[in-house]
């Protein structure tokens, strides 16, 4: 049966193995403290006449099992925890090795602090090996792998040595180390291989792989196969009668050992092989339907898409790149540019492509093209460097998008604006032309008519003593006094008012002409300015302007001023004098602007002809209040516009009006 990824050993393996080692050096220390404490050497020195282990050698085996246990378990704090262990089982080490307690020879008492320095030294070791664990790092750590693997040699050596009958090994000619105490290094040296996710040494035994696969089959039972020989060598008095007896129990025990092995390693073998052809045919499909996915998306975008390789072929296109050149797929792939464009346009795309592979980085151009049933166009074309895994560069690709009708209409839109704005000027030129004409005439008129004004007085005076008939007195006094001093006074009139609107066509003509020049500004000395400008009239209505602070912006000062002199000055002039004036100034920042409020409780205006307000030349007719020129609003309008800002107003007639004014923030 094929197994997938989740029936083979692997992470959690590493956890389970060290949970066991640990727990199985708990219970062998806990049963030599317990042979100590009822004085029974035979139950932790295993071999007859053995070194059983020491208290103090239980001790620190529980210290760094527990310790391992709690970081296993994933305990609260359980860096402090193995810190602290480690450091503890070092000083215990440490003082062994300094105070070097002598052996004994006595096995029938075990002595309460006894440790060899060997064992001490691997206790130093066993407590580096448990810091680096707690180390708080990711990835292989090679001084951890260094120090695990020096741990399970060293106790390797003690467990050889005692089944081979080599005191050397396990300090016997010395101060021997116990069997116990090596088993129990051994397996603490194989839980902090499996503890360490990123052990270099344990995760070659886990995975799928061949490697893997056979290291976790060989390796325990040619340990298995030394320990049983050895066993039997212990025993073979006590079973075998004879020599021939026990090889023959052997090879026996190792022809069965080597078919199960051969049978169980082969199945597993043959399962990785189907695996991993099932693996590879399902990558195959995967791949399958991932390239006819992405064929579909490039052959179904009405953008150009294509590829070349390292030699400036093209090696995949989409359908539109085809049907735009009107060529098979088959003669663009393998082609270059020189052989789909003319020479001059694919030397152009080349050297874009050169771009972008000496940038290595996605870059943008204008490109354009020829089609044999649509003449040149103009494409925006996105192009990519294609990389291998490595980084190496494999080619370019691109993605081109036609935009010659968007260009085309850009270029329409720029020629009307042209158009627009020399027409704006024209009509700017002929308004101030004509109004500086038209104010000749008018002062000729103006200067006749007082001329006229004044003769025809002189003539009244000077008809009074002549001798004339009656009805012809009766007839010139109604001219010289009546008819003619009216038509006079008419002329005079409309010449003023022609000459208000001249002026008033003036100032419209040069507010296109002014210039306006942005700069940081102090609103509330502006505002400052233009209260004192109006000190008299602000005096002769009985108001006192209150402005609270108000933020700073970027405008253009004229405009500013112009701005503030305007509403307040409109406040003033449209004020209900039935009660007393009162005009509020205030300002806020929002975001990347400042907006400035100015209310009054003047008349207020009619909810219709607020929008009108902003109209050249419309002036509402207000009984008591002398008709304007009706351009202020609409040009301070015009001048927050061209400060990149803006002007509204709310009113309510009767109660007041509130004009905002918003302007870039400094």
């Amino acid at each position: 049966m094929i197994e997938d990824n989740a029936s083979v050993p692997g992470r959690d393996a590493h956890s389970r193995i060290a949970l066991a080692a640990s727990v199985f050096i708990v219970v062998m220390a806990l049963l030599s403290l317990y042979a100590f404490l009822v004085n029974a050497p035979y139950l932790s020195a295993v071999f007859p006449k053995g070194i059983p282990m020491a208290p103090a050698t239980a001790l620190c085996f529980l210290l760094l099992a527990g310790a391992l246990l709690v970081w296993l378990n994933r305990r609260p704090r359980r860096d402090r925890a193995v810190k602290a262990v480690s450091a503890a089982v070092f000083l215990i080490s440490a003082g062994v090795l300094l105070k070097q307690l002598p052996a004994t020879g006595n096995m029938d008492v075990i002595p309460l602090w006894k440790m060899s320095p060997l064992t001490a030294g691997m206790f130093m070791i066993s407590a580096a090996g448990l810091l680096r664990l707690a180390r708080g790092e990711t990835g292989p750590d090679p001084v951890s792998l260094s120090v695990n693997s020096i741990l399970m040699a060293a106790s390797s050596l003690i467990l050889f040595g005692y089944l081979y009958g080599s005191p050397f090994f396990y300090g016997g000619t010395v101060i021997p180390v116990a069997f116990t105490t090596g088993l129990a290094f051994f397996f603490f040296s194989l839980a902090l291989f499996m503890s360490d996710q990123e052990s270099l040494m344990a995760n070659p035994f886990f995975g799928n792989s061949l490697k893997a696969v056979l290291f976790r089959n060989f390796v325990p039972l040619i340990l298995a196969a030394v320990l049983i020989d050895k066993v039997f060598d212990l025993f073979q008095p006590a079973i075998f009668t004879s020599k021939p007896a026990l090889e023959a129990v052997h090879a026996l025990i190792a022809m069965g050992a080597a078919a199960w092995l051969a049978g169980h390693v082969s199945r597993r073998v043959e399962d990785r092989v189907l695996l991993a052809q099932r693996k590879q045919q399902d990558s195959e499909r995967r791949l399958a339907v991932s390239q006819s996915q992405l064929r579909s998306v490039i052959d179904n975008t009405p953008a150009l898409v294509y590829m070349l390789d390292r030699e400036k072929r093209f090696t995949a296109v989409s359908r539109s790149f085809v049907t735009f050149f009107g060529r098979p797929e088959s003669e663009v792939v393998g082609k270059r540019r020189g052989e789909i464009l003319p020479p001059e346009v694919a030397g152009k795309h080349e050297e874009n492509d050169r771009l972008v592979i000496e940038s290595r980085s996605p870059l943008q151009f204008e490109e354009t093209a020829s089609s044999a049933d649509r003449g040149e166009q103009i494409f925006l074309t996105n192009k990519f460097p294609l990389l291998s895994d490595s980084g190496e560069i494999l080619g370019v690709g691109g993605v081109s998008i036609d935009i010659t009708e968007r260009k085309l209409a850009e270029l329409e839109k720029d020629s009307a604006n042209r158009q627009l704005a020399e027409r704006k000027r024209d009509m700017e030129n002929l308004l101030y032309i004509t109004t500086h004409d038209l104010r000749g005439p008018l002062i000729n008129i103006h200067g006749f008519s007082r001329s006229l004004s004044a003769d025809l007085g002189k003539l009244r005076e000077a008809l009074k003593p002549a001798a004339l008939p009656d009805d012809m007195r009766t007839e010139v006094n109604e001219l010289v006094g009546g008819s003619l001093p009216t038509a006079l006074k008419v002329i005079t009139e409309s010449v003023i008012s022609m000459n208000r609107v001249i002026n008033t066509l003036l100032k419209v003509s040069r507010l296109g002409q002014v210039e306006m020049r942005p700069e940081p500004l102090d609103a509330n000395a502006a505002l400052k300015a233009v209260i004192d400008t109006l000190h008299f009239q602000l005096e002769e209505a009985g108001c006192a302007v209150k402005a609270a602070d108000l933020p700073r912006c970027k405008v253009d000062a004229g405009a500013l001023g112009h701005i503030f002199t305007n509403l307040l000055a409109n406040a003033i002039k449209y004020r209900d004098k039935n009660r007393k004036l009162e005009i509020t100034v205030r300002g806020e920042k929002i975001g990347a602007a400042v907006r400035y409020i100015i209310s009054d409780n003047g008349l207020g205006i009619k909810e219709d002809n607020l929008p009108r307000i902003w109209q050249f030349f419309y002036s509402g007719a207000i009984p008591g209040v002398e008709k304007g020129e009706g351009i202020g609003l609409p040009m301070i309008r015009r001048m927050a516009e061209k400060n990149s800002g803006k002007i509204w107003a709310e009113s309510k007639e009767g109660v007041g009006s509130t004009f905002f004014i918003e302007l870039p923030a400094q």
